[in-house]
């Protein structure tokens, strides 16, 4: 393993083989870090700190950037790429292979299943579950350099394989069924389903 001496780890921490922890981390108690993990991706100036909240658990071969904030008791599944510039709350868990491509807010208590992708500028509320393979984007032109990222409001459920397109936002109290193209915003208290929705 490779810590960096200018990394700030916690109490009680179980650090795994092949680790890499790199300048400007810090790693909060009680946290568990997985074989081949590397904490810290990117150039450190002095001000974009990693910091990783108390009881992570941190599964194998993860990728944590540079400039990102999360919070407590966060946990995944092996291979998560967190991208710098992600601001994520307590008490969320994201699966095996989920992409946080950077410049996104979760809130608190989300859950994220495996094989998920968050493009830039999501915003994501609090309570809020995401079933496997669902895509979240962000560029209304493709290849443009529009960057207009989805959002979802608390306590909403988006089922199984769902694209969320550019700009679509996703109240709160909503359910999103599977298998769905979000192309029109979905309202509060709302039930949507549908290639287009209906």
């Amino acid at each position: 393993k490779s810590i960096s001496e200018n990394a700030l780890i916690g109490k009680n921490c179980n650090i795994g083989d092949f680790v890499t922890i790199g300048d400007g981390v810090e790693l909060g108690d009680n946290s568990v870090v997985e074989p081949y993990c590397f904490l810290g991706a990117g150039e450190f100036n002095g001000t974009n700190s990693l910091i990783i909240k108390d009881n992570a658990h941190l599964r194998s071969h993860s990728i944590f950037y540079l400039g990102s904030n999360i919070g407590r008791n966060f946990k995944t599944g092996h291979n998560v790429v967190i991208r710098e510039q992600s601001q994520i709350g307590n008490n969320c868990i994201f699966g095996t292979s989920t992409e946080a491509e950077g410049y996104l807010t979760v809130g608190d208590f989300v859950f994220i299943y495996n094989n998920v992708h968050l493009c830039q500028g999501s915003n994501i509320g609090s309570f809020v579950w995401i079933f496997p393979y669902c895509i979240f984007t962000n560029d209304p032109h493709p290849p443009s350099l529009g960057d207009c990222g989805p959002t979802v409001g608390d306590y909403t459920v988006l089922g199984t394989r769902i694209t969320v397109l550019p700009g679509r936002q996703i109240g709160r109290d909503a359910f999103v069924g599977s298998h769905s193209l979000v192309n029109r915003d979905v309202p509060d208290l709302t039930i949507a389903a549908g290639i287009p929705m209906s």
